[in-house]
């Protein structure tokens, strides 16, 4: 598969939604009495952030792809752009609930 098959914009959400799963900037706050965990809270600011860009700008270029406002060369395929944007999507949504503590959280 050719890279220029897919719109830049859809790349740019895809390594954006792949950076909001790996990357981690997190909080994380414990309190313990008596040896046993009684309150954990975690937040991960790079999966909240990163994740919420992705999704943006995936469905921006996903916008773009349904209502054509952007002129394909006969290199670009829409239905390229549209997976690869469903990828970024879906990474960016993982980043969110990653971020939110729902998914991977460390208190469990």
């Amino acid at each position: 598969m050719n890279l220029r098959m897919a719109s830049s914009k859809s790349w740019a959400a895809l390594v954006i939604g792949v950076l909001a799963v790996v990357l981690r900037v997190d909080m994380s706050n414990t309190l313990t009495v008596n040896g046993q965990v009684t309150s954990c809270s975690y937040t991960d600011l790079a999966g909240i952030g990163l994740g919420g860009l992705a999704a943006l700008v995936a469905l921006g270029a996903g916008w773009e792809v349904a209502t054509g406002l952007t002129r394909y060369q006969p290199v670009v395929r829409k239905g390229v752009t549209l997976a690869v944007v469903a990828l970024a999507l879906f990474l960016g949504t993982v980043g969110l609930l990653k971020g939110f503590a729902v998914i991977m959280s460390p208190c469990g």
